[in-house]
C-alpha cells in the first residue's frame, strides 16, 4: 500500500494500468451522489445547523485541528457545538452511538476522536452512521450546532456548510480517483463544497482555481507526558537531539516543524493510526522524545519522564472567520 501512494503523488506510469478500475469508481461515485441529490437515497436533515470537515483525498489533511479549531471558535461565538465522528481506528466494537469523554479508553473511541473530545470540552459522539451520532447529540445533549469530523462522502447526513481541507504539498495528487490515485471523488467535487482550506503553504498552484484560506498548524506549547502542568518552549530543544515519534497522516510536516526549530531529530514515522506497544516508544539512550497529541492519546498507560507532547493548533486569518460567520447568518432552519 505505501508503494502505491508514493506512485499517487509522483508521476510514475505505472498508475495507468489502474485507469479502468478508477474510472469504474468514478462511475460509481457520480451515479451514487447523482440518487442522492434526486432524491433516490434519503438524506437526514436536522434542527440545527451541520458543518462536515471532509477532504476528497484518501489519507490525513488536517481536518482534526480544524475541528478543533471551529468547536472553539463556535463557542466563542456563543454556540453549544456538537460533534461527531466515526471513531477510525478504535480496536473494540463500542454499542453506537458511542459518546467519548476525555476519559475515555482509546481502544473503544479511536484516536482521533478522543484528542477531540480532550481538545474541544465539546460533547462527541462516534458512530460508523452519522446520522445516527447526531440524532443521538441532539436528543441527550444540549447542542446547537454540529460538526463532522470527516464525513464528505457520508450523503446520508444533509448538511448546510462544507468545508474541505487540502494538504498544501500533497494537494491532489496525480488527479486520479481511486485505486490509480488518491481521490474518494472526482476533483470536480470541490466546486460544490463550501469552503476550501489549505493546510500549509501552496507552493504552486496547480490544484485548484478558487478562492482558497489558508490553515497553519503553529506549535503553541510542548508539556511533560506525566505532569502536563509542566511546559516547555520548541526553544528549549534547541540544538539538542531527540526522537520524535508519531503515526499522523503526514509525519514530515511534524518532523519539518521541529527542525526549523534547530532540533536534531531522529525520525520514527508509522502508519496513520498505528496502535504503538511501549517498545516502539522507549528508547535505550537519554534523549527527549517528542509526540503528537493524536498519538499520545494512545500511549497513556505506558509513558514514560522522557515524553514530552507536542500541542499543536490551527491559525486562520479572519478572512475566514467572516467568511464562516456570514454563512450561518444564511442558514435558514
Amino acid at each position: 500500500m505505501k508503494r502505491l501512494e508514493e506512485y499517487w503523488y509522483s508521476d510514475n506510469l505505472a498508475v495507468l494500468l489502474l485507469l479502468p478500475l478508477s474510472y469504474l469508481y468514478c462511475t460509481i461515485v457520480q451515479i451514487r451522489r447523482f440518487l442522492y441529490k434526486k432524491g433516490y437515497l434519503k438524506s437526514q436533515g436536522f434542527p440545527v445547523p451541520v458543518i462536515v470537515v471532509g477532504n476528497i483525498t484518501v489519507g490525513g489533511s488536517g481536518k482534526t485541528p480544524c475541528v478543533i479549531y471551529l468547536a472553539r471558535y463556535l463557542q466563542g461565538l456563543g454556540y453549544h457545538p456538537g460533534i461527531v465522528s466515526r471513531g477510525y481506528a478504535a480496536r473494540q466494537k463500542a454499542s453506537f452511538p458511542y459518546r467519548v469523554y476525555p476519559h475515555s479508553e482509546v481502544n473503544k473511541s479511536g484516536d482521533e476522536a478522543l484528542l477531540i473530545a480532550e481538545r474541544s470540552a465539546c460533547p462527541v459522539m462516534i458512530d460508523p452512521q452519522r446520522t445516527r451520532a447526531v440524532q443521538a447529540l441532539v436528543v441527550e445533549c444540549d447542542v446547537d450546532i454540529i460538526i463532522s469530523d470527516d464525513g464528505l462522502q457520508h450523503y446520508a447526513l444533509q448538511r448546510d456548510i462544507e468545508i474541505h481541507v487540502m494538504d498544501a504539498k500533497k494537494q491532489l495528487g496525480n488527479g486520479y480517483c481511486l485505486p490509480a490515485g488518491p481521490l474518494r471523488e472526482p476533483v470536480a467535487r470541490l466546486q460544490e463544497t463550501t469552503l476550501q482550506v489549505i493546510n500549509g503553504k501552496l507552493e504552486n498552484h496547480r490544484a485548484l482555481d478558487m478562492s482558497q484560506y489558508v490553515m497553519q498548524l503553529k506549535i503553541l506549547n510542548i508539556y511533560s507526558a506525566i505532569h502536563p502542568q509542566n511546559f516547555r518552549t520548541l526553544a528549549d530543544f534547541r540544538n539538542k537531539t531527540v526522537h520524535a515519534v508519531t503515526a499522523i497522516g503526514h509525519p514530515e510536516r511534524f518532523f519539518q516543524q521541529l527542525r526549523a526549530a534547530g532540533i536534531n531529530v531522529i525520525e520514527h514515522a508509522y502508519r496513520d493510526h498505528h496502535i504503538f506497544s511501549q517498545e516502539e516508544i522507549i528508547f535505550s539512550d537519554n534523549y527527549d522524545i517528542l509526540m503528537t497529541e493524536k498519538d499520545a492519546v494512545k500511549c497513556r498507560s505506558f509513558i514514560h519522564p522522557q515524553h514530552w507532547i507536542v500541542a499543536v493548533d490551527a491559525i486562520f486569518d479572519s478572512t475566514f472567520t467572516q467568511q464562516l460567520q456570514r454563512l450561518l447568518k444564511e442558514i435558514k432552519l
